[in-house]
Parts: C-alpha cells; sequence; structure tokens
C-alpha cells in the first residue's frame, strides 16, 4: 500500500521539478539573447480620466466588465434597425454588411441613410467631441486575476457605426461632419489597437481599415479640402499595424498562467461556475505541474518564431518567417504527449493573422499617400510626376513597401486628375501580387 502511494507521489514531484526547470532555463535563455519581454514594459503610461478619450461619458461604458449591470444600461442605446424589412435582411446583422451605405439604402428604401443613423446623433455626436481630449488610452490592463475583459464586439459595432454616418454623410454632401466623424474614428481604432489583447489590437485595425474605405469615396469624388486631408493625415501617419500586431502577440504570449505564479485554476478564464473552468480546475488538480510548464514550452516556441517577422522599426514584415515560423513549429512537435497536448491544443496559426494585418498596413499607407497626392493637386491642378514633389509639404517621406526592406512605393501619373499606386503583396504561400489603387477624382464634386 505504501508503494503504491510513494509512487506516484514521487512521480508527480520529479515531474514537476523537471518541467519547472525546463521553463526556468528557457526563460533564462530568452534574457540572455535579449528576445524576453516584460509585460509592464508595454503598459501605456497612464493619463487623466478628464485628459482620456477613452474615459469620457459616453465611451466609459464600453470598457466595463460586461457583469457590471451599468454595462448594458449605459450603452444599450447602440442600435440600428436589424428586423426584416419587405423580405429584406438588415445590414445591421451582417458583420461586413454594417457599413455599406447601398446595402442600407436598399433596406430602407430611400437614399437617406444619414436620417436613420442620425437618430444616435445625440451619443455619436458626443463621441465625436470626447475624440477631440488630447490621449486616447485603453483604461484596463493585466491584473493578478487575468484580463479584465471588455465586450470587443460592441466597441467594434460602434466604430462601425461612425463609419457608416461618415458614408452616409458623405453621400449627403456633408463633407465637413464626415471629415470630422473619421478623424474621430481614426482615433478610436488606435486606441483600441493600443488595448491589452491581440485581439483590440486586430479590431482597431479593422476600424481603421473601414475608414480609409470611406476616406477613398471622398477623394474619388474630390469631397475633402486641403485641411481635412491634413487632419486626417495625422491619425494615418500614427497607424503602425505592424507594430501594434507585434505589441499584440507578445501579449497573447506572455499572458499565459505559468507568469502568473498561480495555479491554472486559480486564473479567471470566464465565470468560476462554467464547464471550461469546472474541466480546468479538475485537470490542474489530476495532472503534474511539470506537464503544464512543458506545455508552455511547446505554446511559446511558435510565438518566438514569429515574433522577428515583425520590423516596425523598418516598416517591414517578413512574410517567409512567419509561414515557415508555422510550418516548423508543426514539424517539431508532429504527435501529441502529455507534453505537447495542452500546447498543441492552444496553440492556432497565426502566421495567416499576421499576413492580413500587414496586407491591411499597405492600404492604409497608399490611403496616406494619396491624402498627400490630393493636396498637392489641389494645391497645383494637377497630379506630381513624382511622389518626391510632396516632400515636405505634403508628407514627410514616400511610404516603404511592407513586403520589401526599404523599396519605396510606386506611383504612375496617368494624367491631371488620373494616378496609378502600386504595392507589392504576399499571400500564404509565399506568391507575390500588385496591390494596385487605381484613382480619377471628379474635381467637379461639390465641397
Amino acid at each position: 500500500m505504501a508503494i503504491m502511494v510513494t509512487v506516484p507521489v514521487a512521480y508527480f514531484q520529479i515531474e514537476a521539478w523537471r518541467g519547472k526547470r525546463a521553463w526556468d532555463a528557457y526563460i533564462a535563455d530568452l534574457k540572455a539573447k535579449g528576445t524576453w519581454t516584460d509585460l509592464d514594459s508595454l503598459r501605456p503610461a497612464s493619463v487623466s480620466d478628464e485628459q482620456n478619450f477613452a474615459m469620457a461619458p459616453i465611451l466609459q461604458p464600453f470598457f466595463l466588465d460586461p457583469k457590471d449591470p451599468d454595462y448594458w444600461k449605459k450603452t444599450d442605446w447602440l442600435k440600428l434597425p436589424d428586423q426584416p424589412r419587405n423580405d429584406i435582411q438588415s445590414p445591421a446583422n451582417a458583420f461586413s454588411g454594417i457599413t455599406d451605405i447601398q446595402a442600407w439604402q436598399k433596406y430602407l428604401g430611400t437614399d437617406d441613410v444619414l436620417s436613420e443613423v442620425n437618430k444616435l446623433a445625440p451619443q455619436l455626436d458626443a463621441f465625436r467631441a470626447a475624440s477631440q481630449r488630447p490621449s486616447a488610452v485603453y483604461p484596463t490592463w493585466l491584473n493578478t486575476d487575468g484580463f479584465i475583459s471588455t465586450n470587443l464586439a460592441k466597441l467594434l459595432n460602434l466604430g462601425q457605426v461612425m463609419t457608416l454616418r461618415v458614408n452616409a454623410e458623405l453621400a449627403a454632401g456633408q463633407n465637413e461632419n464626415a471629415a470630422q466623424d473619421l478623424v474621430a474614428n481614426l482615433r478610436f481604432g488606435r486606441l483600441l489597437a493600443g488595448g491589452p489583447t491581440l485581439t483590440s489590437a486586430l479590431i482597431g485595425i479593422a476600424i481603421i481599415g473601414e475608414g480609409t474605405e470611406s476616406l477613398r469615396m471622398g477623394l474619388e469624388r474630390s469631397q475633402w479640402t486641403d485641411a481635412q486631408l491634413h487632419e486626417i493625415q495625422d491619425e494615418l501617419r500614427r497607424a503602425d499595424f505592424i507594430a501594434w500586431q507585434r505589441r499584440g502577440f507578445i501579449i497573447a504570449e506572455w499572458r499565459m498562467p505559468s507568469l502568473t505564479k498561480k495555479p491554472l485554476a486559480s486564473i479567471r478564464w470566464d465565470e468560476k461556475d462554467t464547464l471550461t473552468s469546472k474541466i480546468i480546475t479538475f485537470l490542474d488538480l489530476q495532472i503534474p505541474k511539470g506537464w503544464w510548464y512543458q506545455n508552455l514550452l511547446v505554446h511559446d516556441r511558435y510565438f518566438q518564431s514569429l515574433l522577428p517577422a515583425f520590423q516596425p522599426e523598418a516598416h517591414y514584415f517578413d512574410a517567409e518567417i512567419a509561414r515557415q515560423a508555422w510550418d516548423q513549429w508543426l514539424q517539431a512537435y508532429p504527435a501529441s504527449s502529455p507534453y505537447t497536448y495542452w500546447g498543441k491544443y492552444t496553440t492556432v496559426n497565426l502566421s495567416s493573422l499576421a499576413l492580413e494585418g500587414a496586407i491591411d498596413q499597405i492600404q492604409t499607407d497608399q490611403t496616406l499617400a494619396a491624402c498627400a497626392l490630393e493636396r498637392y493637386r489641389l494645391a497645383n491642378g494637377k497630379f506630381p510626376e513624382k511622389l518626391d514633389a510632396l516632400i515636405p509639404q505634403f508628407l514627410a517621406k514616400v511610404p516603404t513597401e511592407v513586403f520589401i526592406k526599404g523599396q519605396p512605393m510606386q506611383y504612375e501619373r496617368l494624367g491631371d486628375n488620373q494616378y496609378r499606386l502600386l504595392s507589392t503583396s504576399v499571400d500564404k504561400a509565399g506568391k507575390t501580387s500588385p496591390v494596385v489603387w487605381n484613382l480619377t477624382v471628379s474635381p467637379g464634386a461639390a465641397r
């Protein structure tokens, strides 16, 4: 009987020692190589609530814990018509259709979408006014209980409703209102991109990406003034998707339970009485702690091989490193074992996600250049022969390629009111393809 008890206890202790020893050695090696990142170093500097866009009365409730009754009470105003009309489904129920002005016109049976959106005008105007605050800092961070969750889906929805209003204002010829709302929403995207999760970064990038589509719409119709474009440019030049994604991936990497020095069962995953929490609690009591450390090694090695793909200081994303990171990780851990099962189960292919964010950066860079080109045209009556002519009055420097380090964005003037921007993209298989934006403006459009 004593042997039956002693052997399992000894086995658990040995496994715990082996796993912790392997993990400590791994962390020591990362620190020696300079690839260790302390999460606290990523924490944004604190600002006063009065200075912070996120803490304005109209926006602050969106960052409350969804279990707080005030969360639902104070964010319930964010609603668009969502019931079918004449057998037409509401665009509000389509993830990619919320900002589609034509879909709303068809659904509402009128070109006047702005009147419908402006039923939310008091709240959306307050949002725009709040965006003028000098700082935009995500109001929550990691704590000893894990992440204080927020309803990121509702934050994304808020950004989409603002984009819809921009599109509706452009359609109605309310260009100044559209410009102010667009700048407010770009700042909102930047606020979310600096949040404490990879998901918040991706949502911020998505909101900015939708904003650039609105901006392009106005450029084609020559609806923006020089002053408006200058302010929009000021926001776009801060849109560093490569840096934001890298930061988000680091947070996703190091927000692992071992770094809190707590057992898995003590981490706040969701509500304590959920099935997931019960399973984790049970497993945490049954499985040797050393196995968790071994699985953390499996999980983290993928992130460590992926992070070098992000090179924000060079405005560059190495697609080949990202692709190989996943392929080599799969080859390194072909079979599941107690030391790898959880690590493999919780690790997903994020290389493709990172690639999409880099492609979004190309589109934003092209839009930044397009703003400068339109400002030049407004001042000179035609587009320049070369992008260098924009410097320094309209553009600080010519944007460089995201996938070709140091290569300037390509530009071709096609006429006084026409041009082409050309960049290079890379797909999941490593094949290159052009990202072409042909723009013809309509100088006679009303401002």
